[in-house]
């Protein structure tokens, strides 16, 4: 999931505050972004520090919740089935 310091109030569907921000390394207070998405090691910038134990269940419960959603179940099953798509057949990723 990503991190954004823009904190809209109510939080979006999907976004959990993080509560112990400082004590991640975050430079200001922020939330988690229900975006999930495969990143490699080189499109990794900075790592500011590690969430504390009690926003990494926050966390883990908002991503069992959102997966638990039968409309985000179908998206991401779309999502797998579109990547191992392109990957099997590069050429052809226009096409889709």
């Amino acid at each position: 999931m990503a991190i954004k310091s823009l904190i809209r109030v109510p939080l979006a569907a999907g976004e959990t505050k993080i509560e112990y921000w400082e004590e991640a390394g975050l430079i200001k207070p922020s939330v988690f972004k229900p975006v999930i998405a495969t990143i490699s090691k080189e499109q990794i910038i900075k790592i500011p520090g590690n969430i504390t134990s009690a926003d990494q269940l926050k966390l883990t419960n908002t991503i069992k919740n959102l997966a638990s959603l039968p409309c985000f179940t179908r998206h991401l099953l779309w999502f797998q089935w579109l990547n191992l798509k392109k990957s099997r057949f590069p050429d052809k990723e226009a096409a889709l």
